[in-house]
């Protein structure tokens, strides 16, 4: 099994822990507070380390946290820790994220384009996707690659749009080909 499919079921644990909490706030930043301490190298070679147990792993990550989270924070750090997933919590914490955003109506969207877009025409972008994908809010981040000589690909999830005249004329000769 891939590792990231087994982070999924730990967000969505730990999501429908913190929603039943009311506690979505907190449990982000605990999770983002936990995702730096294991991106800093000296604790990530603590944690990968065979010398400490995972008892040991999961208390020193909440010492260095500055004892901050409690309860059932610390719990999750614990069972993680057993399982020896310690490694993942920044998967988990994207899992997290992408369900905070869904339960929100909040879209992604990445919109790479061959020149900056101005304001309206993001607004007329976001409007359209908000409409099309029925959210409440957009997130929208921007590329610019002029390689695409001109038009828009707009990225969601695992959706891909292609509207610029890199993609067109790609298909175009594709199609030639074939």
């Amino acid at each position: 099994m891939e590792l990231i499919g087994v982070a999924r079921p730990y967000a969505k644990a730990v999501f429908a822990v913190a929603s039943a909490e009311a506690q979505l706030d907190t449990w982000l930043k605990n999770l983002q507070i936990l995702v730096y301490l294991t991106q800093q190298d000296k604790v990530s070679d603590y944690l990968k380390s065979p010398n400490y147990t995972s008892t040991q792993k999961a208390d020193k990550l909440i010492e260095l946290s500055g004892n901050e989270f409690g309860g059932k924070f610390d719990k999750f750090i614990h069972i993680i820790a057993v399982a020896n997933r310690l490694l993942l919590i920044e998967t988990i914490y994207d899992f997290f994220v992408d369900l905070l955003r869904e339960q929100q109506q909040i879209l992604n969207v990445n919109l790479h384009t061959a020149y900056p877009l101005d304001d309206s025409q993001k607004d007329k972008i976001s409007q359209q996707l908000l409409k099309t994908f029925n959210k409440q809010v957009i997130e929208i981040q921007q590329t610019v690659d002029a390689s695409l000589l001109g038009g828009i690909i707009i990225k969601l999830d695992d959706l891909e749009l292609d509207y610029s005249v890199k993609g067109r004329i790609e298909k175009m000769r594709s199609q030639i080909i074939s």
